[in-house]
């Protein structure tokens, strides 16, 4: 009946059907919406993002890239239209994401972090120079794509179907994701419920001790808020578990969407 019930079926077999030239090309000429693109071209957003993560979400001012954007468009005005915005969504689905090349470019993430140079974000220096340098084909830059969600990116979490399941024959399933963590940043994950279910967040370090947790509790979505280590990078794993209300559960908890954000503090 669409597309998606397609690629669901063949995507194990067929991950090129998403990675191909034809796929880029398609979503290039539709000019859809990605928050990574629309953060990256419009980088005086970030403050008021920070700002609404250090009150943990309940300021008034935009949580992300897509509620800016929600406030902004007019039936005269798309922001979506703007060259800068097609050129960064034509960079994003060419392969850029930041964590990624601030991750593995730590010349890029000093100067980023400095909070005294003109390059204030990662895009800022691909954009002129790192797009003509080739670095998204370094083999650094591959390595850190290797996670399984960035900042900015939703992936939906299904218990029933098994995807990304660490043991999806058992009861209190769980699901595990590994992202990249840069130093001095606030770090934010939620799921948000597609149907009815309960599920458990927890964040954890490469030593597989907790960094913070927090429960689905009466439906509500969960979340978790935590500060990255001041220096180094590093890589965390972020775990969706079944749960009820706090107990883990013995059936499945159904379909979630699991969002991250994160900011410079």
């Amino acid at each position: 009946p669409s597309a998606y019930a397609h690629y669901s079926t063949v995507r194990a077999g067929e991950p090129s059907r998403v990675t191909s030239q034809a796929y880029k090309n398609a979503l290039k000429t539709n000019r859809v919406f990605r928050e990574e693109a629309y953060m990256n071209a419009n980088p005086n957003i970030h403050s008021t993002i920070k700002s609404a993560l250090d009150y943990n979400f309940t300021s008034v001012n935009h949580v992300n890239g897509y509620e800016h954007y929600m406030l902004n468009i007019t039936p005269t005005y798309d922001p979506l239209n703007n060259t800068t915005y097609q050129t960064a969504l034509d960079d994003h689905i060419d392969g850029y994401w930041e964590d990624s090349y601030l991750y593995a470019f730590s010349d890029i993430l000093s100067l980023v972090d400095s909070g005294t140079h003109w390059i204030s974000r990662g895009y800022v220096h691909y954009s002129p120079y790192g797009r003509n340098e080739g670095r998204l084909s370094h083999t650094a830059y591959i390595n850190a794509l290797n996670v399984d969600i960035h900042p900015g990116q939703s992936k939906v979490i299904d218990f029933e179907e098994g995807v990304l399941a660490s043991n999806p024959s058992t009861a209190n399933q769980k699901r595990i994701l590994t992202f990249n963590v840069l130093p001095n940043r606030k770090y934010r994950f939620w799921l948000s419920e597609m149907n009815d279910g309960d599920a458990h967040l927890t964040v954890k370090d490469q030593s597989g001790n907790i960094i913070t947790s927090n429960d689905d509790t009466y439906g509500l979505d969960s979340f978790v808020i935590f500060d990255s280590p001041t220096s180094g990078i590093t890589r965390y794993t972020v775990e969706a578990t079944t749960s009820n209300n706090g107990t883990p559960s013995t059936t499945p908890a159904g379909k979630f969407v699991l969002n991250m954000f994160h900011v410079v503090k």
